[in-house]
């Protein structure tokens, strides 16, 4: 008896075990609450491994979203998914990387990086200035915690390479900017540098719990700065002894 007992487990499980393995991701998605502005198309394979043909987020398509669990956290209680996505975006954005959840952590990410055309981002954007910008901007996620309202802990960089600043007064071109990217305690703080023949800068973000952030920093006309931007300058002040135009401004999100 208890061995036909023990037979009956062992089966009851491995077809349990089976079926959850198999599962299709689409009877998933649609015994879920619907998300508005949330759009899947073409969905297949299962919750450990497929793929959505396109994701569309408040009408606007980032196209294709690939992953596949790692078998091996959730011995450890973590779900860890392999992600690659992007492909068909709309904007062109690409980007691959870790996603995870556990108990202790919340969500987070590690090694994600992400690649877009600055002017397809920066269109959507309400502008106050007449002022474009061209170049491909790179984000590289080393590690995100999950927090409220923005993480726990974070670091990372984000790169725009290529760039060019246009404005019907000239073009700046400040080829490439690096920002160093870190987050404690749901404090955000992003230190930027950058130098080129047109302009020279370095500035300070942070951007606190609250919402509230603070910009310090300067910038510097370089030899090939635009003579018709250069006029403009004087509604700015006098620059310091180093010829830098000093940037302070506060304000809440």
């Amino acid at each position: 008896m208890k061995f036909k007992l023990l037979i009956a487990t062992v089966f009851s499980t491995f077809f349990t075990f089976s079926a959850l393995l198999h599962i299709p991701i689409q009877w998933v998605v649609e015994q879920a609450p619907k998300v508005r502005g949330l759009s899947l198309t073409g969905l297949s394979g299962t919750p450990w491994k497929g793929q959505v043909d396109s994701l569309s987020w408040q009408r606007v398509n980032y196209g294709q979203v690939q992953w596949q669990i790692d078998p091996f956290a959730i011995l450890k209680g973590h779900a860890v998914f392999s992600v690659r996505f992007g492909r068909g975006s709309e904007l062109e954005l690409r980007g691959k990387g870790v996603v995870g959840y556990s108990v202790s952590m919340g969500a987070y990410a590690e090694n994600m990086v992400v690649s877009f055309p600055v002017s397809n981002v920066m269109n959507r954007l309400p502008m106050a200035l007449p002022v474009s910008l061209q170049g491909q901007a790179e984000i590289s996620i080393k590690f995100f915690q999950q927090g409220k309202p923005w993480c726990k802990q974070a670091s990372g960089e984000v790169v725009w390479s290529g760039g060019k600043i246009i404005s019907p007064l000239g073009n700046i071109d400040p080829k490439t900017a690096i920002a160093e990217v870190t987050c404690v305690d749901n404090k955000v703080t992003l230190i930027s540098k950058q130098s080129s023949e047109d302009v020279a800068s370095q500035f300070n973000v942070v951007l606190n719990s609250n919402r509230s952030y603070q910009v310090n920093g300067w910038f510097k006309p370089e030899e090939s700065f635009p003579s018709s931007l250069r006029s403009q300058l004087k509604w700015l002040g006098n620059p310091d002894s180093k010829v830098q135009y000093k940037v302070t401004y506060s304000g809440r999100l």
